[in-house]
């Protein structure tokens, strides 16, 4: 089944950390009525929002193409198939200005129809809850029925993963 891709978007926000935002994920609306507009995702990178900060620094996040209440930002199970996008960012402020260090992950091929949900996890609440977040969507055009095929793939799919992951 072949794609036309439309167009890009890139959409940028502040995430906060899952369990301060009282286990609210921040959810990116994509989901339009329609079946055969869907989205793949290109690019995730998060960055911490305070970077004048003295204190270490450190964030987990992953996008999700559904709600999981007792999911843990910090615990990446890729065999999920609902996990598309995992990214991490640290930072030392006490080390002298230390760089930052980044890695980034994202399945470029899963294609998303219904909305998606970024879980932010702070390793140091007592500095920032708040994340950076930037998320390149590739948005492409399939038919009705692929449409249709990949909502209910995503609906059935049971990765197997232990519900406390």
């Amino acid at each position: 089944m072949g794609v036309k891709v439309l167009k890009t978007h890139t959409i940028r926000g502040v995430v906060r950390d899952y369990t301060e935002s009282g286990d609210v994920p921040y959810k990116v609306q994509l989901f339009d009525g329609r079946f055969d507009t869907g989205y793949r995702i290109k690019r995730f990178e998060i960055f911490a929002r305070l970077i004048s900060n003295t204190s270490a620094q450190n964030f987990a996040c992953k996008v999700m193409n559904r709600l999981h209440p007792k999911t843990l930002a910090v615990t990446w199970a890729w065999e999920d198939q609902s996990e598309l996008a995992w990214s991490i960012m640290s930072m030392d402020g006490n080390a002298g200005g230390s760089s930052p260090n980044y890695y980034s992950a994202v399945d470029t091929d899963k294609i998303v129809i219904e909305d998606l949900y970024i879980y932010c996890h702070s390793s140091n609440l007592s500095v920032s809850q708040y994340c950076n977040f930037i998320l390149e969507l590739e948005q492409v055009e399939i038919t009705d029925a692929h449409g249709a095929l990949v909502m209910a793939n995503d609906k059935a799919t049971d990765s197997g993963v232990p519900e406390d992951v």
